[in-house]
C-alpha cells in the first residue's frame, strides 16, 4: 500500500475548491422555484458531505441556523452559502 502525503498548500487549495464547488451546487439548488431555498438535513448532509451528527455540531457551534418543523430540521439555503463564504475568508 502506498502512502502519499499532501501539502497545506495542496490541501488548502483542495478546501476552496471544494467550497467554491458547493456554493455553485447552492445556487443551482437556489434557481430551483421547487426548493423554497430550504432544505431537509438530509439533503444538507447530502450537500456537505457530512454526517447528521457533524451538522447538529455546526448548529449547535452556531455555524450555521436551522428550524425544526414537526421534528424536522430544514436548512435555508443562503444561510449555508454564508457559513461556505465564512470557511473561505478563514482562510
Amino acid at each position: 500500500m502506498q502512502v502519499e502525503l499532501i501539502t497545506k498548500t495542496e490541501l488548502g487549495a483542495f478546501k476552496k475548491d471544494l467550497i467554491e464547488e458547493i456554493r455553485l451546487l447552492i445556487d443551482r439548488q437556489n434557481e430551483n422555484p421547487a426548493g423554497f431555498g430550504w432544505k431537509k438535513s438530509s439533503e444538507v448532509c447530502k450537500l456537505l458531505d457530512c454526517s447528521p451528527s457533524t451538522l447538529q455540531n455546526l448548529r449547535d457551534n452556531g455555524k450555521v441556523t436551522g428550524s425544526k418543523v414537526l421534528g424536522t430540521w430544514y436548512y435555508r439555503l443562503t444561510d449555508l452559502e454564508s457559513m461556505m463564504q465564512e470557511a473561505m475568508n478563514e482562510n
